[in-house]
């Protein structure tokens, strides 16, 4: 729990006090810190050999800060774009399959922002209150958080993998090998489970 107590205190700081995420953080980074030097009191190996502040600013990367920030510009951008509503709206009038639509839509939206937000926050008060009962709306619930899910994970501007790929110098081809079943399984479990309930309802 001692060294777990970083994160956890930044996410209760956000969470469960209402403190904002830049203070949460700060607080959970100045807990590293002290961590860190109550460790290399009790034991030499833990002493990095350099004041704290030194080795943060080591680990600061500016390309690493610049692909954030511009995931996160783009990001905010496409989420105030309201004429995506309208045309997935469109499409539905159009008579658009409601399995069809998530699916393009969720690759539209999270994909390239690389969050399942967007595609959750859009779809579900469009498409939910269409369901003609509660066991078709929990469907359509499924098939909109697998498929944002599917979709965000896969997304090379996903922030874990970002940092990931950066950390370990690992090519990104390199990654995706190892999607190539889990993924794809995921994703047809969820289609199955789908079209049975469809079918047997």
């Amino acid at each position: 729990m001692l060294y777990a107590s970083p994160i956890l205190i930044s996410l209760l700081g956000v969470v469960a006090f209402n403190v904002s995420f830049q203070l949460s953080l700060l607080v959970g980074i100045a807990i590293s810190v002290g961590i860190n030097q109550f460790d290399k009191r009790r034991d030499e190996k833990y002493d990095l050999k350099e004041h704290p502040l030194k080795t943060i600013y080591k680990g600061v990367k500016l390309p690493m800060v610049i692909a954030i920030v511009g995931i996160f510009l783009y990001r905010n951008t496409v989420n105030e774009i309201d004429e995506i509503i309208i045309f997935l709206n469109h499409l539905l009038d159009q008579g658009m399959p409601i399995e069809l639509l998530i699916f393009l839509s969720t690759a539209v939206l999270c994909f390239p922002l690389a969050a399942t937000n967007p595609g959750i926050a859009i779809l579900f008060p469009m498409l939910l209150p269409l369901a003609p009962d509660y066991e078709t709306k929990l469907l359509y619930a499924m098939f909109i958080y697998t498929s944002s899910f599917i979709f965000y994970y896969i997304s090379p501007l996903h922030l874990c993998q970002v940092l990931t790929l950066e950390y370990f110098h690992v090519k990104i081809k390199e990654l995706y090998k190892n999607y190539l079943v889990i993924l794809p399984l995921t994703y047809g479990v969820m289609l199955i489970i789908y079209y049975i309930n469809m079918v047997l309802k």
